[in-house]
């Protein structure tokens, strides 16, 4: 979208490395688990919700821009609802009560894309972490903190937004192993690191469109 100066910019650094292959390798692993743990028979929506996900969780970590990150955010909340509510019954208000904590966290990232965005005057993360903006306006970054720190704490299930990880549990081993142990948890991890000072007084790494 050049008009609004968004791209799907790619960032290897170490920090997205780490994620990138613990994305890879534990799914890489559940995925041969599952295999065995379904057996025989139709599970080809199965597949394809999870290797959804890992597409969107490896996007999340690598992109370098702030408006892909916040769509791939969304579509691992999306993935997991679907994956969580796949038994029905129960499991299905267990996915709704999941899926509006983690949309409600998905917001406040919404909101701090906006925020420094503006701020910035780039959706490139690289760029904006590096803009001398943070330092000079205490306001700025204060809401922003807030902003990423609650995104984070209802993507990584942490108090006072940790009760939709117990419901998320109704699903079968191999969702909740990788979605919310391996994987989906680590999203807000992932989102605190990238946003924190030495991240953002670094400018190591590569970037490609």
């Amino acid at each position: 979208m050049p008009t609004l100066g968004i791209e799907f910019a790619l960032r290897l650094d170490g920090l997205a490395l780490v994620f990138a292959m613990l994305v890879l390798v534990i799914g890489a692993a559940i995925l041969i688990y599952s295999g065995r743990y379904l057996g025989r028979g139709k599970h080809g929506v199965f597949y394809l919700l999870m290797t959804a996900f890992a597409a969107a969780m490896l996007v999340l970590v690598l992109t370098d821009d702030l408006v892909v990150l916040f769509v791939a955010w969304e579509a691992t909340t999306l993935c997991s609802f679907f994956l969580i509510a796949r038994p029905g019954g129960a499991a299905r208000e267990s996915a709704i009560r999941t899926v509006l904590v983690t949309a409600a966290g998905g917001l406040a990232l919404l909101a701090a894309v906006v925020t420094v965005a503006i701020g910035t005057g780039t959706t490139r993360i690289g760029e904006a972490l590096s803009h001398p903006i943070w330092g000079e306006d205490a306001g700025f970054t204060t809401s922003v903190a807030v902003l990423i720190a609650i995104a984070a704490f209802t993507k990584s299930a942490q108090f006072p937004f940790h009760a939709w990880l117990p419901d998320s549990m109704v699903a079968i081993t191999p969702v909740s192993a990788y979605l919310h142990a391996a994987a989906m948890v680590k999203a807000g991890i992932y989102l605190l690191l990238r946003f924190s000072p030495p991240s953002r007084a670094s400018r190591c790494g590569r970037s490609c469109s």
